[in-house]
């Protein structure tokens, strides 16, 4: 996908009076982006205490949390960069929003993978982010968010509509094993967490498809800031609940590193002193 990015079909100019070029520069998205940075800074200092933890977190969780809260924060901190130095347009934007897209999507099939390996089997986690990364690099070519007079724009559809149907299929026959005669209460822990995993991913297409219903021929570059800084803050809260839901059932084991780096470190303090300023700092983080 990234490949794809360097090969171009027909050379993009920049039109310094577009509504996506002028829009990237609005405060709202300015807002958004610094808002997505501090984000990114309480995400991975949280996972690299996890990371840390003397009861090892399995890797394969972890792997995929890293994934998504890497591409999340080198995102937005590339889109601030460019931000304070003036130097941000169209192509960058769409190309680190449809990279960390197709990450997240991939991450995120992995994970489903790893908890429900039954339905969500390897062939399933691979098709879904490998058509939705296919989208991202024909729509890029066309220009168009979706466009029924191209072929690359038909292709485009065709991708994503394939990516729908996996996920509709697998989740349908989840709901039918899991959840017959069943009420959600009933579920574990994974299959609860299972459940709103695929509630992202139906959502995510159903959303999707409404956005091209109603902005049919809609070029990348008529996006106005209004569309982009709710991208922004819908993406910063998919981060946040992906962390959360995971961060609950760690939080035992991911507490242990604080014990192991203040032991140390405190050991000469005042013996009448309860606390120490450390504590307080990472209790707040």
């Amino acid at each position: 996908m990234i490949l794809s990015y360097f090969v171009k079909i027909k050379e993009i100019a920049t039109d310094f009076n577009a509504t996506l070029y002028q829009s990237l520069r609005s405060e709202s998205f300015n807002d958004a982006t610094l808002l997505g940075v501090g984000i990114s800074v309480h995400l991975i200092v949280h996972l690299l205490l996890e990371t840390l933890v003397s009861v090892r977190v399995p890797k394969r969780h972890m792997f995929t949390r890293w994934c998504i809260s890497l591409a999340y924060a080198l995102t937005n901190l590339l889109i601030w960069i460019t931000l304070r130095f003036d130097s941000i347009d169209g192509r960058t934007y769409l190309i680190l929003q449809s990279v960390m897209m197709s990450v997240i999507i991939c991450s995120h099939c992995c994970s489903m993978n790893i908890i429900c390996e039954n339905l969500w089997n390897r062939w399933v986690c691979v098709a879904i982010p490998a058509f939705v990364c296919l989208y991202f690099s024909i729509s890029y070519q066309d220009e168009h968010f979706c466009n029924f007079h191209s072929t690359l724009g038909v292709l485009a559809f065709i991708s994503m509509v394939l990516g729908a149907l996996i996920s509709i299929q697998t989740s349908y026959y989840w709901c039918k094993k899991y959840l017959h005669k069943k009420h959600l209460s009933d579920l574990d822990i994974n299959e609860k967490i299972t459940f709103a995993r695929m509630g992202f991913i139906v959502g995510f297409f159903i959303i999707f498809f409404i956005f091209m219903a109603n902005n049919q021929n809609l070029r990348f570059d008529e996006v106005d800031a209004k569309v982009i800084t709710l991208i922004s803050y819908g993406i910063s809260l998919f981060v946040i609940l992906f962390s959360v839901s995971y961060a609950r059932k760690w939080h035992a084991e991911a507490s242990e590193v604080a014990v192991c780096v203040i032991f140390p470190i405190c050991i000469q303090r005042d013996r009448d002193s309860p606390y120490c300023p450390l504590h307080v700092l990472l209790f707040l983080i």
